[in-house]
């Protein structure tokens, strides 16, 4: 597999058991050490002296793709460079191509144009679905009421009846 390339793992009965062993292993050591551990992990060869220690970051990717097929998630490793085509940003965003389009056209995202097709970073794409996310959790805290009482299961339960009162009433 080249640099560039990306592909979709996704966990499959026969390394399920393997993914376990994985799992139980980080667990246990996480476990022993702390929560912020200096690991000291290795990629060997089949022969005795090959091996290479792995950097941190190739780690904590490791413990996310194990801890993700463990649950039975597919796992998808990009590079952050890659361009993806407004489709593909669509997808990653959760709105409508036309919408990304429109996003592109007004600036909101950049992107580069090659022909008649449009192609956008996907690290712009994340960065904008992480400011999305912001602007949205914003909005939602500024419309909150903050003195209002939190509703307990007993308003649930009368407004339910309530509802079902005036269903009948309509019958």
């Amino acid at each position: 597999m080249n640099a560039a390339s990306n592909h979709t793992y996704f966990p499959s009965e026969d390394s399920a058991e393997g993914i376990r062993e994985v799992a139980s292993f980080v667990d246990n050591y996480r476990n022993h050490t702390g929560a912020n551990p200096a690991p000291q992990f290795f990629l060997s060869g089949p022969n005795e002296h090959q091996q290479v220690a792995l950097p941190q970051e190739i780690y904590d990717v490791l413990v996310t793709a194990v801890d993700a097929l463990q649950r039975g998630m597919a796992v998808t490793i990009r590079p952050d460079s890659e361009r993806v085509t407004t489709q593909q940003a669509a997808d990653i965003l959760g709105v409508s191509r036309p919408t990304v389009v429109r996003l592109v056209d007004s600036g909101a995202l950049p992107a580069e144009k090659i022909g008649r097709h449009r192609r956008i970073l996907l690290a712009d794409v994340l960065a904008h679905q992480s400011l999305r996310r912001i602007g949205q959790l914003d909005a939602i805290v500024a419309t909150s009421d903050r003195d209002a009482e939190i509703p307990d299961a007993e308003f649930f339960k009368s407004a339910r009846k309530a509802s079902a009162a005036a269903r009948r009433e309509r019958a």
